[in-house]
């Protein structure tokens, strides 16, 4: 059986071979997006979103028990303040049998949101597990999300 212990969201992690140690930078809780429409780079709106154009990271650490062990899948589902399905991510967990081994991250690298309003947006981590149909909730990863329109001001 395999068992979430966490989920953070971040810009960026880096893996340190020597020590297998994982530094997490720019933890993501809040998001403030400022669109500043000009000429030709006015952002589509027309379904209600905009494409939030940057990187990061969603960094899980996972326990199991002793071999054999199951092969597994995470989905990650991303939601808008309304409960309003956005996005699906489904990655496989490659999962040692080597019984001195007992945990694993797996990191899943996201380029690029939407979002069209503020307010808390969820990231909801959830796996299968060997030959279950089903995936089973782990975990829920709030992001507040602000968005700020500033439009030119017009000459008199």
């Amino acid at each position: 059986m395999i068992k979430h212990i966490w989920t953070v969201l971040c810009r960026q992690s880096i893996l340190n071979k020597d020590d297998n140690t994982i530094s997490l930078l720019n933890v993501l809780e809040d998001l403030k997006v400022t669109i500043k429409p000009s000429g030709q780079n006015i952002p589509d709106m027309s379904k209600g979103l905009i494409n939030l154009p940057f990187n990061f990271e969603l960094v899980s650490l996972w326990e199991f028990d002793n071999p054999p062990r199951p092969k597994a899948q995470v989905e990650i589902t991303y939601e808008d303040p309304s409960g309003k399905k956005l996005a699906n991510f489904i990655q496989g967990l490659e999962i040692p049998q080597d019984k001195n081994l007992k945990r694993i991250r797996s990191r899943v690298n996201i380029q690029g949101i939407s979002a069209g309003e503020n307010g808390r947006y969820i990231f909801i981590v959830s796996i299968k597990e060997g030959g279950s149909k089903l995936f089973m909730k782990v975990a829920e990863i709030p992001l507040q999300i602000t968005i700020e329109k500033e439009f030119p001001k017009k000459s008199s």
